[in-house]
């Protein structure tokens, strides 16, 4: 299970993503502009939120409140 809240933002864009989980994840779909290869590139590692947590079971992945 992937679960994550988390909130990102740059210059000119901000993504805020409430509490979620999902037992699997198949697809983000959207209109452009909305986030979708953002909220990826957070999910994989690649950029960091600057705020939330990512997890998947039980293996943290990203905690802003951790060290």
């Amino acid at each position: 299970m992937l679960s994550f809240n988390l909130h990102y933002q740059r210059e000119d864009f901000e993504l805020s993503v409430k509490a979620l989980s999902l037992p699997l994840l198949t697809g983000v779909f959207g209109p452009s502009g909305i986030g979708k290869t953002s909220l990826l590139r957070l999910l994989a590692g690649l950029e960091h939120p600057q705020t939330g947590e990512i997890k998947h079971l039980e293996q943290v992945w990203f905690d802003s409140n951790c060290c």
